[in-house]
């Protein structure tokens, strides 16, 4: 049955985006054949599987569909996100008129906190976009391995970089400003300063038994350009993006107008494209 529990107190972690409901727009187009095609194939269906920041719970609620025998657990340190997976599985209860999915549960929860969960708990545990936020990620990704059943799998999809076309100066600021506001968190940020699988050697598992890969997501067609300008410059004037660059002194006022006008005329550009480099790791325990 689909639940939640208690918010811990003081969290030692935050996402850096924030969980407006511009940014929880882009998260839920996000799903398990377009964010997790790399662990599908290893998948059996009495897996328990374990979603680290699973924000609205899309990727997390395709889990449970593929794992119909196994049980899946998605948990995010945000109170008003797992309230809105939670929200959303209900939605999509009565819209499909279907039985709520028993094998899914979703609750708060903080890796660098540490998990409730006991050793050995988990035949997956999957993180996206999660880790690049992290202050910590060598010490959330041992706590993923402790969790972690002898021979499980850790699979971790995290971006690398980012890349636009037409090329425009402006839109390198969005890059730019990003990495300044997840480093100043603590966290890596974009891993193009350090290789994914360095981290996960670190923090204990066996470089022989880690795979790793690389995925892309790809803005390009008329509507998904519209689309994810519309989310950008939304982040930017009423999400709290902007406030929190222009308040840390990432970029200035005019800075942020020029990222919002390059973002428009991007999504009216007739061969505009977007590109998230993903490096996508699967490491055996």
């Amino acid at each position: 049955m689909t639940s939640t529990t208690a918010a811990p107190q003081a969290p030692s972690s935050t996402y850096t985006l924030g969980h407006s409901a511009f940014v929880l727009a882009s998260h839920q187009q996000r799903t398990i054949h377009n964010s997790a095609a790399f662990l599908l194939p290893h998948l059996a269906p009495h897996f328990s599987l374990l979603d680290v920041g699973c924000g609205p719970g899309t990727i997390t609620a395709g889990f449970a569909d593929v794992l119909f025998r196994g049980t899946v657990t998605g948990i995010d340190l945000s109170q008003d996100a797992i309230d809105g997976a939670i929200a959303a599985q209900k939605q999509h209860q009565h819209q499909h008129q279907q039985q709520n999915r028993q094998n899914l549960t979703f609750e708060v929860g903080n890796v660098l906190d540490g998990l409730k969960y006991p050793d050995n708990s988990f035949d997956v545990v999957y993180t996206h976009q999660t880790l690049i936020h992290v202050p910590h990620p060598v010490k959330a990704i041992m706590e993923l391995r402790r969790v972690l059943k002898p021979g499980g799998i850790l699979a971790t999809r995290e971006c690398t970089n980012l890349q636009w076309w037409p090329l425009n100066p402006a839109l390198e600021l969005w890059g730019v400003a990003m990495q300044k506001m997840m480093e100043s968190t603590g966290a890596v940020g974009l891993l193009n300063k350090g290789a994914l699988q360095a981290l996960v050697r670190e923090a204990g598992f066996d470089r022989a038994k880690t795979l790793v890969g690389v995925g892309a997501t790809v803005f390009g067609t008329k509507e998904e350009r519209k689309w994810w300008s519309g989310v950008g410059v939304s982040r930017l004037r009423e999400g709290g993006i902007g406030n929190k660059w222009r308040q840390s002194g990432f970029l200035t006022d005019a800075e942020i107008e020029q990222v919002i006008k390059a973002l428009d005329e991007w999504g009216e550009a007739e061969d505009g494209w977007y590109v998230a480099v993903q490096s996508e790791i699967l490491a055996w325990k």
